[in-house]
C-alpha cells in the first residue's frame, strides 16, 4: 500500500507506471479502511486496524461536512472543482458514504469510540425516506440499518488456541457480529483485560455487556441470539 500513500498519510486514488497520481476520493478511503478491517479480522494482526483508524482520522479532517454529518466524495485539498459532492446512491457498487459508515460502526466497537457509533446512526438515519422509497438504490444503507436497530455482537478470542477457535466459529453465519483476538495480551481498547494465562476465553458482548466467557467455540456460538 505504500505506492498509494501520500507524505501526509492520505491515498492517492492510482498507481501507474510506477507514478502515483490523482489525490483519493471518499470510495477509495471507505474500501480500503474496509478491507484493512476485513484484513484483520482474518488475521488479529493490529497493525491492520490501526491503520484502519488512521485512514479514518484523517477521513474526517479532509472529507467530512459538519453540517450535514455525511461525508464529501472529493478531498479539500482539491481544491480545482467548482463543487463538492456528497455520493448517497448505492448502485452496482455502494455509495462511498454508505461504505464509510459501515466502517465507523465497525471501528467504534474496536476503540471503543461512542462518538463514531453516533455518526454512523445519524447517517444511516438521514437515509430512512429512501430506504423505505426505494431498497433497490439503498441496499448498503439497509444493511447497515440492521445493524444498528438489531442485536450487534462481539466476539473476543483471547488465548494459544485463537486461531483454532476463530475458524471454529465462522463456519457458522453469524450476522451483526466482529471478531476481535490475540494470542496475548493487547492494548486495543476492545481487547484490555481480558487475557488469561494459558487458557483460550471467549467473550461474547452486546449492547456493551458481556456475558461471562467461555471455553469453547461451541458455547460461544449459542451466546450469540
Amino acid at each position: 500500500m505504500a505506492h498509494v500513500r501520500m507524505p501526509d498519510g492520505g491515498l492517492f486514488h492510482a498507481y501507474t507506471n510506477g507514478e502515483s497520481r490523482i489525490i483519493g476520493f471518499l470510495e477509495d478511503y471507505s474500501a480500503v479502511i474496509g478491507g484493512l478491517i476485513s484484513l484483520y479480522q482474518s488475521t488479529f494482526n493490529e497493525r491492520w486496524i490501526t491503520q484502519a483508524k488512521a485512514l479514518m482520522e484523517y477521513s474526517f479532517d479532509h472529507f467530512f461536512d459538519h453540517q450535514s454529518g455525511l461525508f464529501f466524495f472529493t478531498s479539500d485539498e482539491q481544491t480545482d472543482l467548482p463543487k463538492r459532492n456528497i455520493e448517497l446512491t448505492d448502485s452496482v457498487i455502494p455509495s462511498s458514504n454508505s461504505s464509510i459508515a459501515h466502517d465507523l460502526l465497525y471501528l467504534s466497537h474496536y476503540f471503543e469510540n461512542d462518538d463514531w457509533e453516533k455518526i454512523s446512526n445519524q447517517m444511516v438515519l438521514q437515509q430512512k425516506e429512501s430506504l423505505s422509497r426505494n431498497l433497490n438504490s439503498s441496499s448498503h444503507w439497509g444493511s447497515l440499518y440492521l445493524m444498528h436497530t438489531h442485536p450487534f455482537f462481539e466476539i473476543t478470542i483471547n488465548g494459544p488456541e485463537v486461531a483454532a477457535f476463530t475458524i471454529k466459529m465462522k463456519e457458522d453465519f453469524l450476522p451483526n457480529t466482529i471478531y476481535e483476538g490475540s494470542e496475548t495480551v493487547s492494548d486495543l481498547p476492545i481487547l484490555k483485560n481480558r487475557f488469561k494465562e494459558g487458557k483460550t476465553l471467549v467473550y461474547v458482548c452486546k449492547d456493551k455487556v458481556c456475558a461471562v466467557p467461555v471455553e469453547s467455540p461451541k458455547m460461544a456460538i449459542e451466546l450469540v441470539s
